[in-house]
């Protein structure tokens, strides 16, 4: 792990629950891991229709994911009008593994991560998207590491 990885946070979908009280919605459970935030970890959770959101807008708001979107994000629009009737156990997963995937690609995408809608979209801060941090992890992302 070099310094620059550190300005890049992680994120893990760690479950998927279905919320009563909302209406009988499954929100997923994403929780993101960012070294140079004081809070280090934190939880958000999301729908499925907020994360094809996410593609929809990175695809309108980031010229170089629009030219060439992430296949995760083709993968989880593609499943998005499947039916999940009955929220089944198994089409949960599907999603949720489909979500975790997405999110990592995303993470690995340098323009996306200069992106204020990802940034809102992890309620990541956005004084760690300056321009030079973000030139940090551009380098540290395109160039490969000395052995």
């Amino acid at each position: 792990v070099t310094n620059s990885d550190a300005l890049i946070p992680t994120v893990t979908v760690g479950r998927a629950e279905l919320r009563q009280g909302d209406g009988g919605v499954v929100m997923y459970e994403l929780v993101v891991y960012h070294a140079c935030d004081t809070r280090r970890t934190w939880t958000v959770f999301k729908r499925y229709s907020e994360v094809c959101s996410l593609h929809e807008k990175l695809s309108r708001e980031v010229a170089a994911y629009k030219a060439k979107p992430c296949a995760e994000g083709e993968a989880i629009m593609a499943d998005r009008g499947r039916s999940a009737f009955g929220r089944g156990k198994v089409c949960v997963e599907r999603r949720r593994v489909l979500v975790q995937d997405f999110i990592f690609a995303l993470l690995r995408t340098v323009d996306v991560l200069a992106s204020t809608t990802l940034l809102s979209f992890l309620s990541l801060r956005h004084e760690y998207s300056s321009p030079l941090t973000l030139n940090v992890v551009k380098k540290s992302l395109s160039c490969p590491s000395p052995l």
